[in-house]
């Protein structure tokens, strides 16, 4: 797996998707993880041949809730949460 990470507020454009396809090779899984987000060009791209997994902030956000109880401690300690119940 090769991962590329962006953070910040702009979006990832096709170009750099491109440019991170380049850097696989046939049988390389690609992740890109940006917090600005992507263009509609790097979706595009990202699906190509062999796809690119994208994970944008709020699909980072929703796999850290989803694993939030199976972190280690230590890292729960940087990021103290409490689930608290709701009625539906």
């Amino acid at each position: 797996i090769k991962v590329q990470v962006k953070h910040r507020k702009g979006t990832v454009s096709g170009p750099e998707m491109r440019s991170f396809r380049g850097a696989l090779k046939d049988d390389d899984n690609g992740l890109f993880v940006s917090t600005g987000g992507f263009t509609e060009d790097a979706k595009r791209e990202a699906e190509q041949s062999p796809p690119i997994t994208l994970l944008d902030r709020d699909g980072f956000l929703v796999l850290l809730l989803e694993h939030y109880e199976a972190l280690e401690p230590e890292f729960q300690a940087k990021l103290p949460l409490r689930r608290i119940w709701v009625p539906a």
